[in-house]
């Protein structure tokens, strides 16, 4: 029996060195992450850390691979609550491959436990934040996060929905 992964195949209107920017660049991924920061120097062993618009590290992780353009990937455990980080860490993959004129963008998210809800979770935020990127990328323009409002605490209802979840799952 395989473990439950999620995959998300986007094509990109970029060369892939533009996608490879937007993916590891502080500053980018705030425009498109729900004002995240993602942070590392992208040296193999090396921390990746998420940290929210308050600076908080709200997922952290260590670089596994780094090819540029071509191939990112790190391990990925939730820290911003307890109802997640219990799962431990899973890992993160980004495969960039030429398309003609733009770069076709594979997501792979695996290694979770079985009945997972950071696999649940992730499942909704990663088409969000892709899409978020695919946009800037093509348009140069996102006005808020797609998925978010502004001023609005991007953890909250997820810790929400886990909580509730766990105890669903628990009481089956």
């Amino acid at each position: 029996m395989s473990k439950p992964e999620f995959v998300y195949t986007t094509y990109i209107m970029a060369g892939p060195q533009e996608v490879w920017n937007a993916l590891t660049d502080r500053a980018f991924t705030k425009r498109y992450w729900h004002g995240t920061e993602v942070r590392s120097d992208w040296q193999i062993g090396s921390t990746v850390d998420l940290a929210d618009p308050a600076g908080n590290v709200a997922t952290t992780g260590k670089v596994l691979a780094c090819d540029p353009p071509r191939l990112l990937s790190y391990t990925w455990t939730v820290s911003f609550h307890e109802v997640f980080s219990c799962e431990g860490a899973s890992k993160v993959t980004f495969e960039l491959t030429p398309a003609g004129n733009a770069t076709q963008l594979t997501v792979t998210h695996e290694g979770f436990p079985p009945d997972s809800i950071v696999l649940d979770a992730i499942s909704g935020g990663w088409p969000s934040v892709i899409s978020g990127l695919k946009t800037i990328l093509e348009t140069g323009v996102l006005e808020f996060p797609i998925g978010g409002e502004p001023g609005k605490d991007p953890y909250a209802e997820a810790i929400a929905w886990g909580i509730a979840e766990r105890e669903r799952r628990t009481k089956k």
